[in-house]
């Protein structure tokens, strides 16, 4: 597949969202399939590499990015993938070009019927978006999920993600983030269920509770109600906030209600 695209410098559509305009850019992307004799290879389903190449050019700066990549994917039996991909990329930012390269690992596997077990892993170069003073580093990033299905109403969903940054110059490490997400699901019948999701981000020091009930009657006949808030970890010291001590505290909180009815004449 070979695509290009250009957008000028003032251009401008209401009704879609673009991340970047007066830029001109030109895509391949190469992926055959290959599928092995499953007489042979019984476990092994699928093998698909890829290849893909993007050339950038920005006409406000008149500097160029790039990009390529080659990965192949594994497809098992029980819905089990398995990725490998190495990244080149060449990227300008703040009148500078920083060249990065890293590896990606993603995968996952369908254990039981009642269990899905997936992560991801990242290594590799990266930018520290400074406005003023940007500079090139390192970093990890990577994730595990599993999926517990015990019954045909309740679906757990549990994930770990995990990333860091080092600078390059003196290996000093900057930042590092731990995210831990939960997300519940109950189906009491075909027309009701409930859902509550947790997410708590140790950089921020910041818990996020989604709790959501629903009823739907018929496709465009629902009944949404939910409430949500954030907890953050802060504490009142001289007449301000101290962000990162004392308790977690319940700074924000929201209550919906949405309904909506389809009549069909």
């Amino acid at each position: 597949m070979v695509t290009y695209e250009q957008y000028g410098t003032d251009f401008r559509m209401d009704s879609a969202f673009y991340e970047r305009i007066g830029i001109s850019s030109g895509k391949i992307w190469i992926g055959p399939s290959f599928y092995p004799n499953p007489k042979k290879v019984s476990w092994l389903k699928r093998i698909n590499p890829n290849f893909i190449a993007v050339y950038l050019h920005d006409f406000t700066t008149n500097m160029d990015d790039r990009f390529w990549s080659l990965s192949t994917e594994f497809n098992f039996t029980k819905q089990g993938f398995l990725e490998i991909g190495y990244i080149w990329e060449s990227e300008s930012w703040v009148n500078q070009t920083f060249d990065q390269s890293s590896i990606e690992l993603n995968g996952g596997v369908q254990i039981t019927n009642w269990l899905r077990l997936g992560g991801n892993f990242f290594r590799g170069d990266r930018i520290y978006y400074d406005p003023v003073n940007p500079y090139l580093g390192w970093g990890n990033s990577g994730g595990i999920n599993f999926t517990l299905q015990p019954s045909d109403k309740l679906r757990q969903y549990f994930e770990f993600y995990h990333s860091d940054f080092y600078r390059s110059s003196d290996d000093q490490k900057i930042y590092e983030v731990n995210i831990f997400n939960t997300r519940t699901t109950y189906q009491f019948n075909k027309y009701l269920f409930a859902r509550a999701i947790f997410q708590y981000n140790s950089y921020q020091q910041k818990l996020l509770t989604d709790l959501l009930g629903s009823f739907t009657f018929i496709p465009g006949t629902v009944i949404h109600l939910g409430y949500g808030s954030i907890y953050e970890k802060r504490d009142w010291q001289q007449n301000k906030w101290v962000y990162g001590l004392g308790n977690m505290l319940n700074m924000r909180r929201s209550l919906f209600f949405k309904a909506s009815y389809l009549w069909r004449f």
